[in-house]
């Protein structure tokens, strides 16, 4: 941690993340036995579910980042991201590792929170080391995904990935909005 202070029982501090825009940092507030992450630039904010783009650095910073940084807090801190692209994350995640049925679970959920109008944060670190492949570098079924073993090459890899990764569809339309299309009730 790069600068704390604390007021009774309850700390905030800042770590800089090499490799995220310059001046990107994690903020940490809460008590020392469960921090709550809470990064404070925008791209920071979105790149913790996804590792976003190496802008100002390199994929061995982004790994000290996740793995030694953000990876040491204790399991049970909290993680608030900048944006919701949850969704979008979880569907990358499940193309890394089709087979995972945690990704399959929190994909189903996510959905289900979208539907309700619900935000999908905060979620935990413990969370996220069962379903973000950028915090499973050393699993075989992401490393079989970005065909090497290296940490720092499968980050690389799933990155540039991530990088050309376009959406999928999102579910197809209700059936009653399909007859009503087939029909001729709704125009094309």
């Amino acid at each position: 941690m790069h600068r704390s202070s604390s007021l009774g029982r309850s700390m905030c501090g800042a770590c800089p993340l090499p490799a995220t825009p310059l001046g990107t940092c994690a903020t940490l507030f809460g008590r020392m036995t469960a921090p709550t992450l809470q990064q404070c630039s925008q791209e920071t904010r979105c790149s913790w579910r996804a590792a976003g783009g190496f802008f100002e650095g390199t994929a061995e910073q982004m790994h000290h980042n996740l793995t030694e940084v953000l990876g040491s807090l204790p399991q049970d801190t909290k993680v608030f991201c900048g944006h919701e692209y949850t969704i979008k994350n979880l569907k990358f995640a499940l193309k890394v590792e089709p087979e995972n049925e945690r990704v399959k679970e929190m994909l189903s959920w996510a959905r289900g929170r979208d539907d309700d109008d619900k935000p999908t944060v905060p979620s935990t670190l413990v969370e996220e080391f069962d379903y973000n492949p950028f915090l499973r570098l050393s699993e075989k079924s992401v490393q079989r995904f970005t065909g090497k073993t290296d940490p720092v090459e499968v980050l690389r890899v799933l990155r540039r990935e991530k990088d050309s990764f376009s959406k999928p569809k999102e579910r197809p339309p209700p059936p009653h909005a399909m007859l009503a299309l087939e029909w001729g009730l709704l125009g094309p």
